[in-house]
């Protein structure tokens, strides 16, 4: 399928289009389009004013409009549309980036890396392919970090002891030659988390 938003993608777009091709349109082709450019037949708009998967407005993104079109409940895209929200809130109505530190912790190191890649990138379908791996590897963190949370509740540890459960859980996929699934995860924990060092 086609899918066409305005050229010069920027964060909200890039993500949703990661959106695009990884959970709903594999094979997902992208044009980006000039002022003046036609639509072409059968293609689907987003990204842009007055269509169903409209452009950010003061009360959503572009991201939870998708997650939202296609009934998208996983909850690392969940957590990753809250993520999206407030990079798109800190872009459009914090100027003086005042708010910053009130909003997700990656807000700034998201928005950081995104716009990194749109001044490396030649054109918007190489941005767009370059930022790929970079939301598969968010979402892939907030995988586990549900992992984590579901096993450990009400847990009290700290910054480092997490990583280092991350870290080790990661290796022991590695071993295996596994690929990430919030199973494989879940069950390297498991094996794991008794040789956690103390912090």
């Amino acid at each position: 399928m086609k899918w066409a938003t305005e050229a010069l993608i920027h964060f909200d777009r890039v993500v949703s289009a990661w959106l695009i091709v990884r959970f709903i349109d594999p094979e997902a082709e992208f044009i980006f389009l000039a002022p003046d450019d036609q639509t072409p037949e059968d293609t689907i708009l987003f990204g842009l004013p007055n269509v169903p998967l409209a452009a950010h407005s003061g009360g959503t993104t572009t991201f939870q409009r998708v997650l939202n079109a296609y009934s998208l409940t996983d909850p690392a895209l969940i957590a990753l549309a809250q993520v999206v929200a407030d990079v798109v809130s800190h872009v459009m109505q914090d100027s003086h980036r005042a708010q910053l530190a009130q909003r997700h912790e990656w807000t700034g190191g998201v928005l950081g890396v995104a716009e990194g890649i749109m001044l490396l990138s030649a054109d918007d379908t190489e941005c767009l392919d370059r930022s790929l791996p970079i939301y598969d590897a968010l979402y892939a963190r907030l995988q586990a970090e549900a992992e984590i949370q579901r096993a450990s509740p009400n847990s009290t540890q700290k910054v480092l002891e997490k990583t280092v459960r991350f870290a080790q859980g990661v290796r022991d996929l590695r071993k295996r030659e596994e690929e990430f699934s919030p199973a494989a995860f879940k069950a390297s924990l498991g094996a794991t988390v008794g040789t956690l060092p103390r912090c």
